[in-house]
């Protein structure tokens, strides 16, 4: 055992373990992340990511096999390639946001580690962030009308993001859909992420727990190191034994965490790793 007793560690992808380009690790990370599965931890990625959009430089590390995704409504097995454990929002509840939302509104629809789109020209032509866009041209299918298209292909939806909204718009539809009362709101540069009720990092890290637990691999969450940078990353920054923020990271998880480390550009989460976790000085 090490020496905090870490038996798991869950780890924040952008802006923590990724470099800025949003995809690779650097070799310090890549060398502490292969020495803290080599020591028996399982290292799970957490992330608002779809669970099938996981970086190469993540996705070419061996023992890695659980990933916590879009937020944590779903766990993902890359072992079992499918999800495990999952809380999805209810079908009724999203052709519900669908209908009232604006008409200038772009939304997705997270599905079966999919995203599903009205109209790719269209999405692309906003203010969309170049990482999103990337996944957008790697995951997306265009269906056209989303309400037809779940009312015809009823499924899991693991979260409806609504990546940009004008801000004369903003306020009113977040307090429309806050009154609603049936989702988790997360508020992400200008859009907002929509998830069922009660759904964050921690929340899936607590499903993963009881599936390890049912395999024969309890883990409290006192056993549980998390590092992130980002108001997604709160509540398990608070929830687990140790919760580390990175340097570059939100105030407000700044504030959540237990500790502070380096920036993500100076291997901020590979150094709380090999102190926290793996007992280095």
């Amino acid at each position: 055992m090490n020496k905090l007793q870490i038996k798991l560690i869950a780890l924040d992808l952008d802006g923590t373990s990724l470099q800025n380009d949003h995809k690779t690790v650097s070799p310090r990370m890549e060398c502490t992340l292969k020495a803290a599965v080599s020591a028996g931890i399982v290292v799970v990625p957490a992330s608002g990511r779809p669970y099938r959009y996981l970086p190469p430089g993540i996705a070419s590390i061996r023992g890695i096999d659980y990933l916590v995704a879009s937020n944590g409504a779903v766990v993902y097995s890359r072992k079992q390639d499918c999800p495990v454990c999952a809380k999805y929002i209810a079908e009724a509840d999203v052709l519900w946001l669908l209908k009232n939302l604006p008409d200038s509104c772009p939304a997705e629809i997270w599905r079966d580690g999919k995203i599903y789109i009205q109209s790719f020209r269209s999405e692309m032509s906003g203010p969309i962030r170049p990482a999103h866009a990337a996944a957008l041209r790697q995951l997306a299918a265009e269906v056209g009308n989303l309400c037809i298209f779940l009312q015809s292909n009823p499924g899991h939806i693991e979260k409806v993001n609504l990546p940009y909204l004008p801000p004369a718009i903003f306020p009113k539809l977040w307090d429309t859909l806050a009154s609603y009362g049936k989702y988790t709101l997360l508020k992400a540069g200008t859009g907002i992420e929509v998830m069922a009720p009660g759904v964050t990092k921690a929340s899936g890290l607590r499903m993963l727990c009881e599936y390890l637990s049912k395999s024969g691999f309890p883990v409290l969450q006192s056993e549980i190191l998390a590092v992130g940078d980002s108001a997604n990353d709160i509540e398990m920054l608070r929830d687990c034994g140790i919760g580390i923020a990175m340097g570059n990271g939100e105030e407000a998880a700044k504030h959540a965490a237990d500790k502070i480390t380096l920036p993500n550009t100076e291997d901020g989460a590979a150094l709380a790793i090999e102190k926290y976790a793996l007992g280095k000085c």
